[in-house]
């Protein structure tokens, strides 16, 4: 093996050695978005943790104020606090949405596994009911004609 085959040879190993000694987890993509997710799981699970006011707590000398340190959003015509209006409403739709993805994806492996798993017959009424559900509950224009 000549110098030069060395060099080249010696360079790709310390390319490959370098990229698989990279831990995942430090990719520059990850963190940001990470943390984001993180963060809304939190508010779910534990909305008073962002403020110490209750939603629907009504203050009459608090109408219509402006965003300030007290009330970062500021508050609605009856005195609300539109910040912790806004985290608690946030908890909700995400636990609703949470809730809604998962009972479809349990509904979709049941479906599919029974599917997958029957004999010619129910696999084809099965095949059927899928099919007229999609055809009749899709949003226009995403899966075209069938």
């Amino acid at each position: 093996m000549s110098g030069e085959e060395r060099v080249l040879v010696r360079s790709l190993t310390t390319r490959i050695g370098d990229h698989d000694r990279r831990h995942p987890w430090r990719a520059p993509g990850l963190l940001l978005p990470l943390a984001v997710v993180l963060l809304l799981v939190v508010a779910v699970a534990a909305p008073e943790w962002f403020t110490a006011l209750a939603p629907d707590a009504v203050d009459t000398d608090a109408i219509l104020l402006p965003p300030g340190p007290g009330h970062w959003f500021g508050t609605d015509q009856l005195g609300r606090d539109v910040f912790c209006r806004v985290i608690y409403g946030t908890s909700q739709s995400l636990s609703i949405g949470i809730s809604a993805t998962l009972i479809a994806c349990l509904g979709g492996i049941s479906l599919g596994t029974a599917a997958g798993l029957a004999p010619p017959l129910p696999q084809r009424l099965i095949y059927g009911i899928v099919l007229l559900l999609l055809v009749r509950f899709r949003p226009q224009g995403l899966l075209g004609t069938i």
